[in-house]
C-alpha cells in the first residue's frame, strides 16, 4: 500500500517492500518499488527516464519529481508547480559517522553530533543536491545546511548561491528530507 504525506507544499508517495538481497536483488526491488509508485500516480502506462543529470522525469507530464530509496522503502516527491525538487529518505547507519568530514563543514560538524542529527544532515545535503541539478559541488562546503531556527538550506551553482527551503520529517524509524527552490533564490 503506498502512502502520501504533504511536505512543502509537495506530495510525497512511500511505499515499503521485501529487501532482497544486497547485489542485484535490492536494487530491483528499488526500481520497482518506485516504478510502482509511479504507475499508480501517472497512470500504467508512465514511462519514467531521466535527463541527461540523471535527475527523473515522468514522459509528457508537466510536473517535477525526485525519488530516493533505502533499504525496504521507496519515495517519491512530486511538485505540480514545475520547479526542480529534492528528496532523500534514509535509515541511520555508522557509515554517516565515519564519512561526516566529507559531507559537513567543519561548523555543521560542531552542530551535528547525535545520530539523529548525522542523519538529518546527510537528507537534507541529498535533497539539496538533486533540487540544484548541478553536478560536482562540494557536499561539506558548496551544499550548506539552514543555520538553527531556519529552514533554509544552500547550494553554491555555477549561476550563483541558489536557496531551499528545507523540510525533515521521521517516517517509520527512517528519516525523509525534502528541499524545494525558495523564491528569488539566486544571490549574484
Amino acid at each position: 500500500m503506498i502512502d502520501t504525506l504533504e511536505l512543502a507544499g509537495c506530495r510525497v508517495y512511500l511505499l515499503e517492500f521485501a529487501v532482497g538481497d544486497r547485489c542485484s536483488g535490492q536494487r530491483e526491488s528499488e526500481k520497482r518499488a518506485v516504478r510502482e509508485i509511479v504507475e499508480s500516480v501517472f497512470g500504467d502506462n508512465a514511462v519514467l527516464s531521466h535527463r541527461p543529470d540523471g535527475s527523473p522525469v515522468v514522459e509528457g507530464c508537466n510536473v517535477e519529481i525526485s525519488v530516493s530509496h533505502c533499504r525496504g522503502v521507496a519515495a517519491v516527491a512530486v511538485n505540480t508547480d514545475s520547479q526542480r525538487i529534492g528528496i532523500d529518505i534514509e535509515e541511520f547507519r555508522d557509515a554517516l559517522k565515519k564519512v561526516a568530514k566529507k559531507y559537513l563543514s567543519p561548523a555543521e560538524m560542531e552542530r551535528c553530533t547525535a545520530p539523529c542529527q548525522l542523519l538529518t544532515a546527510w537528507t537534507v545535503k541529498e535533497a539539496l543536491y538533486k533540487a540544484a541539478g548541478v553536478s560536482g559541488v562540494n557536499f561539506a562546503n558548496g551544499v550548506r545546511l539552514p543555520l538553527p531556527e531556519s529552514d533554509t538550506g544552500e547550494v553554491d551553482t555555477p549561476s550563483g548561491v541558489k536557496r531551499f527551503k528545507v523540510m525533515s520529517v521521521d517516517w517509520r524509524g527512517r528519516r525523509l528530507s525534502i528541499a524545494i527552490p525558495c523564491a528569488h533564490s539566486f544571490i549574484p
